[in-house]
């Protein structure tokens, strides 16, 4: 029985040190250090990095960086905080917030976990396959790939019948629990631990390698087809989270918006078409910034794209071409700050 008691007051003692220790702020330290499974943990450098600004005393002027793994490999952070400095906005930081496969959903996840009292200019990448998504399959990917549960999410997921844990208040640990307890996290956690240092984050995987072989290619690109061809089920849904993005933003003061299309190869619309889709897509976004005010770029008008800049189907490799599109892309937004 004693033996019983003892092992009980040790859970409880472990659990009691879990909730007191595993905190925002301490994630905000500390989570880097400790629970990245690999050099392209972006989950947990977006999660880590919004949680830091929550915490900080003072606020730079910020560009925010919202959008999945193309937009990510398109505009390097060292190269936009090298363009914002050179035309007098080294003040401005930069705060990329890129994912793999990001859903519309998340970029709206960060941008409302993001301070009130933040200031300067999102960017949000685009294209039609984060418009093609179903949001059917979002309790699998929020409650796990992000350590910012809001209320917001909270009732957005509700509405849609997603079966969430109890919402605990300030209690970030039991709030995030099945973030940071994935496998692979626990494995990161131990491992990191035992070595002594963890992976570090690179910012684009893709850049300078060559172009994966065809074979390649096409796997990837029957898959991004085949997503696309829920575009026309899933793009009513997906644009209202567009909207809430936008009314996000509008409603603080000094922030701004920039919607911005990732590039894709000419690899891809060469052995797929699919331009009738891109175009369309295309138009729609240019109606909607019209209407709303809002800067559109496109990435194939602000550099001339080639099969050999891409690493396959729409990851850039070319870091000249990614220099171009960041050179641009604050060139459009510094009249913003």
């Amino acid at each position: 029985m004693t033996a019983v008691l003892v092992a009980l007051g040790s859970l409880f003692l472990c659990c009691l040190l879990f909730l007191l220790l595993v905190t925002s702020r301490a994630m905000a330290t500390f989570g880097d250090d400790f629970l990245t499974v690999s050099t392209d943990d972006y989950d947990l450098a977006a999660t880590t990095r919004v949680l830091r600004l929550q915490h900080a005393s003072a606020l730079s002027r910020s560009l925010v960086i919202l959008g999945a793994s193309t937009t990510r490999s398109s505009l390097l952070e060292s190269d936009l905080a090298v363009t914002l400095d050179s035309v007098g906005l080294d003040d401005v930081e930069v705060v990329k917030l890129c994912t793999s496969a990001q859903y519309l959903w998340h970029s709206f996840t960060m941008l409302n976990s993001l301070p009130m009292d933040l200031r300067g200019v999102v960017v949000l990448g685009i294209g039609p396959p984060g418009f093609a998504r179903e949001l059917d399959q979002l309790e699998g990917s929020i409650v796990y790939r992000l350590g910012l549960r809001s209320l917001v999410a909270d009732d957005f997921l509700r509405a849609r019948n997603v079966a969430l844990r109890r919402n605990w208040g300030n209690v970030y640990a039991l709030n995030n629990f099945d973030f940071l307890f994935t496998r692979d996290r626990r494995s990161a956690a131990v491992k990191n631990l035992i070595t002594g240092r963890s992976p570090q984050l690179v910012d684009n995987r893709h850049l300078n390698k060559p172009p994966i072989s065809v074979q390649k290619r096409r796997i990837l690109g029957d898959q991004v087809v085949e997503l696309l061809s829920d575009y026309q089920e899933n793009y009513t849904e997906n644009f209202q989270i567009l909207e809430m993005i936008r009314r996000e933003v509008d409603s603080r003061e000094g922030l701004s918006l920039i919607l911005y299309e990732a590039p894709v190869s000419p690899w891809f619309f060469k052995e797929y078409g699919q331009e009738a889709l891109y175009e369309s897509f295309d138009q729609a976004m240019a109606s909607y910034a019209a209407t709303h005010g809002l800067l559109f770029l496109q990435a194939d008008e602000l550099a001339s794209l080639q099969e050999s800049h891409f690493s396959d189907w729409a990851h850039l490799s070319s870091p000249e071409v990614a220099k171009t599109l960041s050179r641009k892309v604050v060139d459009a937004a510094a009249p913003l700050f």
